[in-house]
């Protein structure tokens, strides 16, 4: 009798917490932990370099599942950057760069939250890139992305963003990368869990990069955000945006750059 109690109420509680769940979620909210000054964050868009060349991302991040009355959303995110150069009015493609993974975030309150999850990143070159004996080579890894996100009503908006490695075919990787970001927005309310604001904003992000060899990077931006739509301008100094380059090459970029990011 009390192994049948026990098994009805163990029942009940798993009733109760699958009822919770939701899959594909119809209130769901934009990942409140990503950030434009993350070039590899989930945004579909394009940048401009004052070096001829434009980034260009096709991302997305899906809501999978939320539960805990909608606070805690797990994501998949997949996306796609293209390195093009530019010789007068011609594109040329560069390098593919491919990310997919999921994470999870979790709210503790109204100011902090927290993200985990897992990721693979590969670089890829394609026909018109000028580095042809990085074409034979594999480029791969995976990792545990985590992040701390600060956002305050005051404007302040800043995270710890790391990336612990578990596989790689580069012997030159960290096995921690990352760093932390911090912005301002000029209005009364940051962008909390469930609705982004709309309004200008300042920020910077101090990092180090994948490659063991080179040391710290910055990308620094003003912006406007306008439905989720980030109208941007900025600088880049560190490591080369394409894969690729920066682990077999020890590239390192400094750049200018302008353009628009969407959170779709």
């Amino acid at each position: 009798m009390k192994l049948f109690i026990l098994c009805f109420a163990l029942t009940l509680g798993l009733n109760s917490a699958l009822a919770d769940i939701q899959v594909f979620p119809i209130n769901a909210y934009h990942d409140p932990s990503i950030t434009t000054l993350i070039f590899e964050d989930p945004y579909t868009g394009f940048l401009f370099k004052n070096s001829n060349r434009t980034i260009g991302n096709v991302a997305i991040s899906i809501p999978l599942l939320s539960w805990g009355d909608g606070n805690d959303q797990l994501f998949l995110n997949t996306g796609v950057e293209c390195s093009l150069r530019t010789e007068g009015m011609t594109f040329y493609s560069e390098t593919l760069d491919l990310r997919v993974g999921m994470n999870w975030v979790h709210p503790f309150n109204s100011h902090w939250l927290t993200s985990v999850g897992l990721e693979h990143m590969s670089g890829h070159l394609v026909d018109d890139a000028l580095e042809k004996q990085l074409e034979p080579l594999n480029m791969g890894i995976d990792s545990v992305p985590l992040r701390l996100v600060y956002h305050h009503e005051n404007g302040i908006r800043a995270g710890l963003h790391l990336a612990v490695e578990t596989g790689r075919s580069d012997p030159v990787s960290r096995y921690v990368f990352g760093g932390i970001f911090a912005e301002y927005h000029f209005y009364t309310d940051t962008r909390s869990a469930k609705t982004p604001t709309d309004g200008p904003y300042i920020g910077t992000n101090i990092y180090y990069a994948e490659n063991l060899n080179i040391g710290l990077s910055t990308t620094s931006e003003i912006g406007y955000e306008y439905h989720r739509m980030h109208f941007l301008l900025g600088y880049h100094s560190g490591a080369d945006t394409r894969l690729k380059q920066e682990m077999f090459l020890n590239s390192t970029a400094y750049f200018w750059y302008s353009g628009l990011r969407y959170e779709i």
